[in-house]
């Protein structure tokens, strides 16, 4: 293992998981789907846009050539070297954009600064996210847009598991118990809350959002033969299995353990769920060698945006 990261993560996994490198992120998302939405969400009219926690800014430049010919992007990350990596991308894509390090739950920002805040599976990290969303509805200009891609991880646990080979009862029933108490004790630890996406929209009304509108991610990640597609994602449960640690709960051991006892999970349970993590990403790693994994790879992964009231202001 390599050097830590605040997360808990192991420093050179955190960086895989965020797209530090390359362009993985930007498979994410469709873009015949984002042209779609641009479209549905009027953003010709966007001149300054925020992209909130933007990491090394795959979000917030996949929409900028929707955005008004004269807009910039401010992006905020915690991670001055992701903001470095940010700026270099933007640059190669023409892109005018500014990046800075900030806290989304307490921005920088006068009130009524811009058209736009977005945000990319951010939410679902911080302790307090209604108060991230409230700091967004400050920073918008009335009339102004939110718009958020947030997860349900715990329905993507339970997919995963009825693709092939199908998980036995057993296996099932034990990956989500660790599933669930370690999704609830991410969130008793203030480290955010996987199945965010379920709560937002709620979270945007009561803030004084109006107009809550909610969408699926179009886009699919099918695990089938040859495993182009997929090759990422299975690269990284390799990774997890050959460090000691596993595609769930919180990646390691470690992690993992303090999360399910701080989200109630009984201390005597931890072991044999974990082991049954580790032989379950075994046993689909070895279908893929012998060609047998397949799945759909449907997730749920929610787009949600509504507006800050008022009549838009004129740029």
């Amino acid at each position: 293992m390599g050097d830590e990261h605040r997360s808990g993560l192991d420093l050179a996994d955190y960086k895989r998981l965020t797209g530090f490198e390359g362009d993985w992120r930007d498979t994410w998302w469709d873009e015949d789907f984002l042209g779609l939405m641009a479209g549905v969400l009027a953003l010709g009219w966007v001149r300054q846009a925020l992209d909130l926690g933007c990491g090394v800014g795959h979000w917030g430049q996949r929409w900028a050539p929707y955005l008004h010919e004269s807009a910039e992007l401010t992006g905020v990350d915690a991670e001055a070297a992701w903001l470095e990596k940010a700026s270099q991308r933007a640059a190669r894509r023409g892109i005018r954009a500014r990046y800075q390090v900030a806290d989304v739950m307490a921005l920088p920002f006068d009130d009524a600064t811009f058209d736009l805040v977005t945000c990319q599976t951010v939410l679902m990290h911080v302790a307090d996210p209604g108060r991230a969303v409230a700091e967004a509805l400050r920073v918008l200009r009335p009339g102004g847009l939110f718009l958020a891609a947030e997860p349900n991880n715990l329905a993507d646990t339970a997919a995963d598991l009825v693709r092939r080979p199908v998980a036995p009862w057993p296996v099932m029933r034990d990956l989500l118990e660790l599933e669930y108490h370690c999704a609830l004790g991410k969130r008793a630890l203030g480290q955010g809350w996987p199945c965010v996406g379920e709560d937002l929209p709620e979270l945007l009304r009561q803030a004084g959002f109006q107009g809550v509108q909610v969408r699926n991610n179009s886009q699919c990640a099918p695990i089938t033969p040859p495993y182009d597609r997929a090759a990422q994602e299975l690269d990284m449960r390799r990774e997890a299995l050959a460090g000691g640690g596993a595609p769930h709960g919180g990646g390691t051991r470690e992690n993992s353990l303090a999360m399910f006892l701080a989200g109630g999970g009984a201390a005597e349970r931890f072991e044999a769920l974990w082991q049954v993590a580790r032989q379950r990403t075994q046993t689909v790693l070895e279908a893929v060698e012998s060609g047998t994994a397949a799945g759909a790879g449907g997730h749920l992964h929610y787009l949600i945006w509504s507006r800050k009231p008022g009549a838009r202001l004129s740029s």
